[in-house]
């Protein structure tokens, strides 16, 4: 089965939803909605997430050089599920629209200190170890 991560921008809620499926040995990718001219970039480059590097690394992550990716309509035909945890007001029409589509309330942590990014990340790697597991069990 393979995994769509998306979310806002594709600097943190996606990128810590796939790092974590991948380390579980599950197969994921992550994309954001709205990454624009910064496809392609590292999350290191990118301002505001040394509070994300720093709290994959407690864990044994790293999650500097993940680069950005943009979401596109071509690429739903890529995977089985796509779990996204961007607000659905912003979501195109081919995401609400599409059955692959599971939604995961997970706060986008703009900024938040390293505590919040330590409950996020925290989560986020619990919410994919649950769904790894049901998928599993489901096929």
């Amino acid at each position: 089965m393979t995994i769509l991560y998306v979310c806002r921008s594709n600097v943190v809620r996606s990128q810590i939803a796939e790092t974590f499926h991948n380390s579980f040995g599950g197969w994921a990718d992550s994309a954001g909605i709205f990454v624009g001219n910064r496809e392609g970039m590292r999350i290191k480059d990118i301002e505001h997430t040394k509070n994300l590097v720093t709290v994959m690394e407690e864990v044994n992550i790293n999650i500097a050089e993940n680069k950005l990716t943009q979401l596109n309509e071509d690429m739903l035909n890529e995977y089985s599920r796509l779990i996204v945890m961007a607000e659905p007001n912003i979501w195109s029409d081919y995401l609400t629209n599409n059955k692959k589509v599971e939604y995961w309330y997970i706060e986008d942590p703009k900024g938040t200190d390293l505590e919040s990014h330590r409950n996020l990340r925290d989560q986020i790697k619990s919410k994919v170890s649950e769904f790894i597991v049901t998928c599993h069990n489901y096929y």
